[in-house]
């Protein structure tokens, strides 16, 4: 997938590596996440209770959305 097509916080691939998400110019690997209020935990223990599919668009509480502000900066 060109990075260039896909909008920032769009999740590219899920793998064993980590989630590839896509940044303005580049793509980002997550190794480890933390959900608010939660300890930061490895990526395989968050798959566990939290599926994340490609396609997805991760938000959070500083993303420039408005409507993910809206709706609570969660994943979608």
């Amino acid at each position: 997938v060109a990075v260039a097509t896909v909008p920032p916080g769009t999740v590219i691939q899920v793998s064993d590596a980590g989630v590839a998400v896509a940044a303005l110019n580049s793509t980002v690997l997550l190794t480890e996440l933390q959900r608010a209020g939660a300890k930061r935990m490895a990526l395989v223990e968050c798959l566990r209770g939290m599926p994340i599919q490609a396609g997805m668009k991760l938000t959070g509480p500083l993303d420039p959305d408005p409507q993910a502000a809206k709706s609570g900066g969660a994943a979608r």
